[in-house]
Parts: structure tokens; C-alpha cells; sequence
């Protein structure tokens, strides 16, 4: 069986989810079907999806309850083995697909799937985050990760949620996306399949992460504060006790950490960006940028966020 079921969460995306199903229709593979789940949405955008009458799309309705709800909807309503997903404001290029196909006929016995992804930022500028050089030297681009979560500590996350595909009967097997969390849940499904079985990648650049406009002066009010209690690093924790054999998870839960040690410098949060800082340290041996954190710490403010925009400016130009 071919069909692969694309999943697409929608809420109040009414301007770009004609643009998202665009590029589901344009795939040069073409054995499959979308099913977009509209997760209590205010406007009309599941009314748009509707008006198309493509008999491929199905749109299933639910009461609001947040993008892992809707894409847990969106797999159990699936009739394909494998389910790609994609928000309702990122896309596509004409190959996605296809090379998806590619990565589970070559590797029979993968349980996730991505194709390598462009950021588009302000003003239409892309960006693509550095792969390995063992991801671009692989034949046809093609590849299994053999350490998932060194990987994405050494070449930052591979995967997003809008290029991936997860072999259906494990997604659920595993308890799917973790509902009631507001940031993490994917980051979180990742390690679970990770752990549940072999990750292929294509080096190709098929997705596109449309990321959300932000305007001048006002970045770090767009900073979302991190959820507590952090049932995402409760839930990593698990992940690390059930598999001991697997040392780079405890390196994944601390990078978990030190992603949220920054955010909460960035918000001022100076006690809670410690423990974050003490936390990744318990998890794994200090590193350079656990002792870099822990040094901004003690800097004037004034002084601390300007250093911060500085480094992530870098991080970005790189």
C-alpha cells in the first residue's frame, strides 16, 4: 500500500491554508490523501479547504482543543501506513513526497522520516540550517541517522513538523503528541519514535517553515514563556530511564534544558534560568555554553540582552 495520508492541524489559518493544500495537490507523488483536521476554528478557513470538492481532501471538525489534539485526530482518522505532516502556514516544494516514498522503500524498517527543511524569514529571506556531511554525501541524499539525538545535538533538530512522516501504527503505539503542552510536543513525539525505531533523513530541501512575522522591538515579548510545570522534560526523563543503552538522550533532555535556560534569561527570569542551567548539568557533563549561561547570569541586564540578540543574530547568519 502506497498511500501515504497527509495531516494538516488547522486553526484560524483562513490566509494561508488554500497555499498548504496547494502544495499537497502539486506532489509529484500523487498517491495520496489529506485529511485536515479544523480544530474549532473561528474563521473560515476549513470552509475554503471544503469549497475546493477535491474528493482526495477530507476535513474533520472538532472542538478546540490545541494542535497536538488535532493531530492526534488527524492520525486516527489516517487510512495510510505512513502520515506526513504539515502546518497550515508552511508548504511544500513538488518533491516532498516523493522523497519521502524514496526513504521507506530504502529503508524498509524506518519508523520516521523527514526531508531536510528551509526557514523563510521576514521579507521572503530563506535560510537552511547546516546538515552533516555525512547527511549531503549519502547516496541519492538519502540516509538512516545512526544516533538520532546526537544528531540533532551536533546539527541542530533535523525535523519539524512540517517534514515529517511517522509510520501510523507506531505514532500511536508510542501515545502520540502529548496533549496539554504548549510548546515541546513535537520535539517530544520525535525522541519517542527515535526510541521505537530507525530515523532516515533526505538531504533535499523539500519542506518550507514559514516562520511567524515579528515585529521591530518587540521580539522578546514574542519569547513564549516555557510551560511549568515542564511535563516535557518529565516526559524525556522517562524516555532516558526506559533506555539506558541510549547515552546521547540524556545529551537531548539536557539541550532541552539549555533551550529553556536561554529563554528565560531572555525574559529576565534569573533563578528559574539557573535551575534550567543546574538541571542541563545534572543531565550531562557542563559544556561551553552551560558555562557561558551561567556567566550572563551575573551581567547587567542592559548588557545581557544585548549580547543575547548579538548571538542569536550569528546563530541565524550561520
Amino acid at each position: 500500500m502506497n498511500l501515504i495520508s497527509v495531516v494538516i492541524p488547522l486553526y484560524n489559518k483562513a490566509a494561508t491554508i488554500l497555499t498548504a493544500v496547494a502544495s499537497v495537490r502539486a506532489q509529484t507523488f500523487t498517491d495520496w490523501e489529506l485529511v485536515v483536521v479544523d480544530d474549532g476554528s473561528t474563521d473560515e478557513g476549513a470552509g475554503l479547504v471544503e469549497a475546493l470538492n477535491d474528493p482526495r481532501i477530507r476535513c474533520v471538525r472538532q472542538a478546540n482543543g490545541g494542535v497536538a489534539a488535532a493531530r492526534n485526530a488527524g492520525l486516527r482518522a489516517a487510512r495510510g501506513e505512513w502520515v506526513a505532516l504539515l502546518d497550515a502556514d508552511d508548504h511544500w516544494r513538488p518533491t516532498h513526497l516523493a522523497r519521502l516514498h524514496q526513504l521507506r522503500e530504502r529503508f524498509p524498517g524506518v519508523v520516521l522520516c523527514g526531508g531536510a527543511c528551509s526557514y523563510i524569514g521576514a521579507g521572503g529571506r530563506i535560510y537552511d540550517p547546516a546538515l552533516s556531511a555525512q547527511r549531503l554525501s549519502a547516496p541519492d541524499g538519502l540516509s538512516v541517522i545512526d544516533d538520532y539525538f546526537q544528531e540533532a545535538h551536533d546539527h541542530h533538530l533535523p525535523f519539524n513538523s512540517s517534514s515529517v512522516m511517522l509510520r501510523r501504527d507506531v505514532a500511536l503505539a508510542v501515545g502520540g503528541f502529548m496533549q496539554g503542552v504548549t510548546a515541546g510536543e513535537d520535539l517530544l513525539m520525535w525522541a519517542r519514535m527515535a526510541c521505537a525505531g530507525p530515523v532516515a533523513l533526505s538531504a533535499e530541501r523539500t519542506a518550507c517553515y514559514v516562520e511567524p512575522p515579528v515585529q521591530v522591538g518587540l521580539s522578546k515579548a514574542a519569547i513564549r514563556r516555557p510551560q511549568s510545570p515542564d511535563v516535557v522534560a518529565a516526559a524525556l526523563g522517562d524516555l532516558v530511564r526506559a533506555h539506558p543503552q541510549r547515552p546521547s538522550l540524556r545529551l537531548h533532555l539536557a539541550d532541552w534544558h539549555r533551550m529553556r535556560a536561554v529563554m528565560l534569561m531572555e525574559l529576565g527570569g534569573r533563578r528559574a534560568s539557573l535551575r534550567e542551567w543546574l538541571c542541563a548539568m545534572r543531565w550531562h557533563q557542563a559544556t561551553r555554553k552551560d558555562l557561558m549561561g551561567l556567566a550572563f547570569l551575573v551581567l547587567p541586564t542592559g548588557l545581557r540582552d544585548g549580547l543575547l540578540a548579538r548571538w542569536r543574530a550569528a546563530k541565524r547568519n550561520n
